[in-house]
């Protein structure tokens, strides 16, 4: 089994444990909310109720469970794709783990869709009065904004095309660049360059080469002149000392008149 499929597999059981998480929080509150006005922790500020929502999420966009059953298999199904293609190092950890939030958002909610026809919401912030939601509905707020932060922060666009590699084709253009149209070269041609030039770095290695031999040559006969100029200048003087003897010897031998 590949790598890819080994890290799959280890996402999608933490997903299904954060599915166990989400369905029995929303057991527990349909066994103590369900019939009552609610448990208040904080006052004023954060308490538990029991609400059936028929729309995507926090009570918004009422409609077709069906529907919204079909979004959210498709978003699950996208979201595992891009696990399974996201790599697996340490700079891309953040999505694979906001990858199984999302995917464990989805389907504790679908469950609820397809089992009840609704989900079952119960935290709410009195406070700001923000719409009842559940645990799915945590994973997906939290995984969306860190992929937020990530896309917008600290991923580059080479980085984007490594995890979505299906959105390549789909980047937007900018209308305002220029575009310079360069003619496609067929391989021979682009061969013949390299070959060519290839030609002319042997051309100047071997002229480089010759160039230091040439230079070596010219030391060495230059040290060898150097070395047989003394004895040059020995041989010369032992040549004059006799031919001087030999002068003396002639002008002795001559007779007396």
């Amino acid at each position: 089994m590949g790598k890819k499929a080994v890290k799959t597999i280890v996402c999608l059981l933490i997903a299904a444990g954060l599915v166990v998480l989400d369905q029995w929080t929303k057991a527990l509150a349909v066994a103590n909310l369900q019939g009552t006005s609610g448990i208040v922790l904080i006052p004023g500020v954060f308490e538990l109720q029991y609400v059936e929502n028929t729309g995507i999420a926090f009570g918004l966009f009422s409609g077709s469970p069906v529907l919204f059953g079909i979004i959210s298999s498709l978003i699950a199904l996208i979201i595992l794709f891009v696990i399974f293609n996201a790599p697996l190092k340490k700079r891309y950890i953040w999505v694979l783990i906001t990858g199984t939030m999302l995917i464990a958002g989805s389907i504790g909610n679908l469950i609820d869709r397809l089992r009840l026809n609704y989900v079952i919401d119960f935290l709410y912030f009195s406070l700001i009065d923000f719409p009842v939601f559940n645990v799915a509905d945590c994973y997906v707020t939290v995984a969306t904004f860190v992929l937020a932060f990530l896309f917008l922060f600290i991923y580059k666009d080479e980085e984007f095309d490594v995890i979505f590699p299906f959105a390549k084709s789909k980047k937007t253009a900018n209308p305002n660049r220029k575009v310079t149209i360069i003619p496609a070269k067929t391989n021979e041609t682009e061969a013949a360059e390299v070959e060519a030039k290839a030609e002319e770095k042997a051309e100047e290695k071997a002229k480089e080469k010759a160039d230091e031999k040439a230079e070596t040559v010219e030391a060495e006969t230059a040290s060898v002149e150097a070395e047989s100029m003394p004895k040059a200048a020995e041989t010369a003087t032992v040549e004059t000392e006799t031919a001087s003897v030999e002068a003396e010897s002639t002008e002795t031998e001559k007779p007396v008149e």
